[in-house]
């Protein structure tokens, strides 16, 4: 999709990538002050990934370099082999790269329990875009509501705690997430909004439908460009 687009103007490229990723910019809280110019740029720079059953999203040890909103899906955390975590549709994970100066590690892997789609943005292009709207960056960061920050807080050195030039106090920006301890004493967080395998329990039927419909979309929006000029 993206090699498609790169052959066409920069505007056209900016009016389906805003197309494609409306229904994550309309009904993220992060993004609703945020300017029409900054939609536009932050819809260029996030990317969607397919996952199937099984395949693991980030292992424990990675690089925290993307953050991840989950569109379809059921995904699960684990650590040292116990599922700590299930997330789902509309829950995101990994860290605010706008709170730190430099990215952590995960504490945890992460893996597809179901076929799923997820949105990402890589921490230098989110950090880019920030640069570009810096009056964007503190309304981000309170309106960002991270379901599990995979960021390995054991691993954090001083040259890498909580520090921002973006926030004059970015410690009042983090968030946590609400943990619970099971029966076998192993923590446990389950998104509230979702069933334990989504609303598909295959996962295949939503998301073929979801990359046929960006398809065609993209397909008939050039169509009519090409027609137009």
């Amino acid at each position: 999709m993206n090699m498609v687009l790169k052959g066409f103007p920069e505007c056209l490229q900016a009016d389906i990538c805003l197309h494609l990723n409306s229904v994550l910019l309309k009904n993220c809280a992060a993004f609703k002050d945020a300017s029409e110019g900054c939609l536009r740029t932050f819809s260029m720079k996030l990317k969607t990934t397919h996952a199937p059953p099984g395949d693991i999203i980030t292992h424990r040890g990675d690089i925290l370099t993307s953050l991840y909103f989950i569109s379809r899906g059921s995904i699960e955390i684990l650590k040292d082999d116990n599922v700590v975590a299930i997330l789902s549709k509309d829950d995101i994970l990994g860290e605010n790269p706008v709170l730190y100066n430099e990215p952590g590690k995960s504490a945890y892997n992460v893996r597809a329990l179901t076929y799923c789609d997820l949105h990402k943005i890589l921490r230098d292009d989110l950090l880019e875009v920030i640069d570009m709207y810096p009056e964007f960056a503190q309304s981000f960061c309170r309106n960002l509501k991270i379901t599990l920050t995979l960021r390995d807080e054991e691993l954090v050195s001083k040259s890498n705690e909580c520090r921002s030039k973006y926030l004059p106090n970015p410690n009042n920006f983090r968030g946590s997430t609400c943990f619970t301890k099971t029966d076998d004493d192993n923590i446990s967080i389950m998104a509230p909004h979702q069933s334990y395998f989504d609303e598909y329990p295959s996962g295949t039927e939503p998301s073929l439908k979801f990359r046929v419909n960006e398809c065609l979309f993209v397909f008939f929006y050039l169509i009519a460009y090409v027609e137009f000029e």
